[in-house]
């Protein structure tokens, strides 16, 4: 794993340009995460990439936060037209530690990113503070982390 954010900006723009593999499986991920958003929730994720995930999430809640390690990342999300439609979307540029320092959030979402983190407990114990009281959290690959969501483990304190 490189967690070097100079890698990931050198492959920026080769990301934005590839294309979801299997469009299916992806929009219903989208389609059962937002079943557990509500329209007043805060979101926060983690490891946005290009931010094509944010864009279509955004709407269903009132503040949607979508960080990443990668400055590059957060420029060529930030430059999709769409996002201007989306008065609640914010991206920032935060490693997934930081990323929760704007909580309280009611959810957080990490699609694909938890495997690339060098301390995924410390990094989980984090986020986990970062939700509002009654969170959880997932150690999944792909992980909704949100109050609403009773069939994920807490991380362990150890």
């Amino acid at each position: 794993m490189n967690n070097d954010s100079a890698f990931w900006d050198r492959f920026a723009d080769r990301y934005a340009r590839a294309k979801i593999g299997n469009v299916d499986a992806y929009d219903a991920t989208l389609e059962r995460v937002r079943a557990h958003l509500k329209p007043g929730d805060r979101v926060l994720e983690i490891g946005c990439g290009t931010g094509t995930t944010a864009l279509r999430l955004a709407d269903a809640v009132s503040e949607y936060l979508a960080t990443d390690y990668s400055p590059r990342m957060i420029a060529i999300a930030k430059a999709k037209p769409e996002g201007d439609a989306l008065p609640g979307l914010r991206f920032e540029v935060a490693g997934a530690a930081e990323a929760g320092g704007a909580g309280p959030f009611d959810a957080v979402t990490a699609f694909n990113v938890l495997h690339l983190i060098p301390d995924l407990p410390g990094t989980l114990a984090h986020v986990h503070a970062a939700l509002r009281p009654g969170g959880c959290s997932s150690r999944r690959r792909r992980a909704l982390l949100t109050r609403r969501c009773p069939s994920v483990r807490r991380p362990s304190r150890r």
